[in-house]
This record gives structure tokens, sequence and C-alpha cells, in this order.
């Protein structure tokens, strides 16, 4: 039996965990303040909170990240997960906690830690790191984080980018035009090839103002921005500004509140998919190929920093720690033409659930209960 312990900042943890489960080939169990997930393959155990406002030496002396003093819910829900450690699970996953990998492995479970990018040399990261029998990249080896120690590299799977849109065969892309009338879109150009943009063709993308003055969207030139849960701190002038900034391309803003009808269909027919820089969304963007400029959002130890610094240090999209001026956009998207495509593949094995499954099973050694 396997235990997956699931953390609740966003859904990328949770969907990553879901993919991954799919692929076991063994028992899980999933423990998480988050509900169940659609798809999830076995039993799923809900958690109490364990936030507070006022909070009692939280990191016990910056020993830990979180373990408040005298919190019912937080004393209950390692409880939880301390009751099936002895009773059945034989292997811990944690995507992501330090506190509950430390109590598996005082339990003498085996525990695999979920990586994550960005600065994880403080106390607590450094001794679940250290103390994981094994570690699971979600990215891959060519693009590892270049501070890590040898003897976290040395125990670690690079299975690399992990996505629900794995194994997805492009769909097929037609545009109706403002005449009604359906025609194939042009594929994708290749990394290090812009897009020859014509404009006596329609992409069937009209901003109000009408679609042959100088407010109108060329073929060719779509903007998709897709948000996460995890919080943008990119406000609505920011876009507009951009949007006015680059005339002649079609903006679409998706987020948790406006979401897409059919996103994979929406990243092959974006011409460049502006995101932040959470593992999934960039697993999304590996997926699809896509033309991407990637902007990081403020995280914990600079996650979505050091995920767009490796996305822009390997040449396969652009990356950015912030979110530009408006006039900067234009010089943007023609770099971000640029890259993409089959860069995508420094980043992605197309199969990284699987491997991360195969890797969990591998460290069962002496059989299931």
């Amino acid at each position: 039996m396997i235990g997956y312990y699931v953390h609740h900042h966003g859904l990328g943890h949770r969907n990553r965990a879901t993919q991954i489960a799919r692929e076991l080939t063994v028992p899980v169990v999933g423990f998480s303040t988050l509900e169940r997930p659609e798809g999830w393959p076995g039993e799923w155990v809900r958690l109490p909170e364990d936030t507070t406002e006022h909070p009692v030496d939280p990191t016990a002396h910056g020993v830990l990240h979180w373990a408040p003093l005298g919190h019912p819910g937080h004393r209950e829900r390692l409880g939880l997960i301390a009751e099936r450690l002895r009773s059945d699970v034989d292997l811990m996953v944690t995507d992501t906690s330090a506190e509950v990998t430390l109590l598996a492995r005082l339990m003498g479970v085996p525990t695999v830690v979920l990586a994550m990018r960005g600065d994880r040399t403080d106390r607590t990261h450094r001794a679940a790191y250290d103390a994981a029998t094994a570690l699971i990249a979600p990215w891959s080896r060519e693009t590892a984080e270049p501070y890590w120690p040898e003897e976290w590299t040395r125990k670690t799977t690079f299975t690399g980018a992990i996505s629900r849109f794995d194994g997805l065969v492009a769909p097929a892309l037609h545009d109706t035009g403002p005449t009604g009338v359906t025609r194939e879109l042009p594929a994708p150009a290749p990394a290090g090839v812009a897009p020859e943009l014509q404009e006596n063709s329609s992409s069937g993308v009209v901003p109000a103002g009408g679609d042959d003055g100088p407010g109108a969207v060329a073929p060719g030139r779509r903007v998709l921005i897709v948000w996460g849960r995890g919080g943008t701190e990119v406000g609505d002038a920011q876009i507009d500004a951009a949007r006015a900034a680059t005339p002649g391309w079609g903006w679409t803003v998706r987020t948790p509140d406006t979401p897409s009808p059919d996103l994979w269909r929406e990243l092959h027919e974006a011409t460049v998919v502006v995101t932040h820089g959470g593992n999934n969304a960039v697993a999304e963007l590996a997926a699809a190929q896509a033309h991407a400029v990637v902007v990081a959002q403020p995280r914990p130890h600079n996650e979505q920093e050091a995920t767009a610094a490796a996305l822009d240090r390997a040449g396969i999209c652009v990356g950015l720690s912030r979110w530009p001026e408006a006039h900067e956009w234009p010089g943007l998207f023609a770099r971000a033409l640029t890259l993409g495509v089959e860069r995508w593949e420094r980043w992605r094995h197309g199969d990284g659930a699987h491997r991360a499954a195969r890797a969990m099973e591998a460290l069962l050694g002496g059989g299931v209960r």
C-alpha cells in the first residue's frame, strides 16, 4: 500500500498526484485537506484544517515549517496519517510536506518526496530531502537545479514534466472567420522560425471595432493567458496595457473564474501562451509544445522564479521573473515564436506520471500488504 499526501495550496499538487496514482499497479490511499479528485483510483482520507490566525510556535523554533502547538486540527490530521502508517502503508509519498515526510521516516516507513524548484536549502527542507528514501523531480535531468547537492541528485528520478495532457493527440484546428466560412488553421511554426503574418485573411478573433479597422486581429496572432488557483499579482489594468501595446493581436484570458471550455484545444489554437510558472501550467505548455512566455508569480522559496529561469536558461521558452512593461510585449512575442515546439523535449519525456509510478513501486521491495 502506498500512502500519498497532497498539499492543499492551489490544485497543482492534487492534479499531479492523480496522474501518478492512476499509473500505479498497487493500492494507494490519498491524504489531503482537499476533496477527493475525480479519477482518484483508491481511498481518500480528508484531513481536518490546521490553519489559525494566531499560531503558537508553528515552526518549533525554526526546525519545522508548520506544527502549531495546541492545535486540535493539526494533531488530528497527523494522527490520522500516523494510524495508517502504523497499520497498512508501506511507502509514503509527499507532495509536499516536510512534516509528513519526517513523520513517516520516524515511523520506519520509506518516503518519497516530490521535489520542487526554488531555494530548498532552509533547515526544514534540507532535513526532509536528506531523510527521504528517494526524490522525484518532475523535470528533466538536463534542466536540473544547479545548486542541488550530489546526495540529492543521486537518489532522484527525473521524470520530466507530468501533465494531464500527456499522450493526447493534437486536435484538428479549424477557424471560423467573420464570413462564417470554416478554414483550417496553419500548423505551428517550428522553433527558430517566426510564422509569416499575412494580413489578407481573418483569424476569426475580432476585437470591438470591426474586422478590418485598426483594431483588427491579424491571422496567426492569438494570445492565450492562463492563470491558476494559486493566485496572481497581475491585474486587469496590466493586461489591458499589454493588449493596447500589441495591436493586431487578439487576447483571451482564462482564470479559475472564467475557465477554458477546452484548454487542450486553446493551447494549440494560440500563437503564444502566457502563463505563470507553476509546475502543472508549465507541464501543459510542454505537452502542447507551445510558443510561450512564462511569468513567475510570488511563491515561497522563489519556486516560480526558479522555474522561469530554468526554462529561459535552457532556451525552451521565454521565462520572466516579473510581469513586463507594456512596451516589451511585441519583442517578447517575437522571441517566443522562435522557441517552443520541439525544444520542449528538453523538459518532458511524455510519460512522466508512468516513470514516477514505476520509481515508487520499485521502492516497495519486500511486497505489498
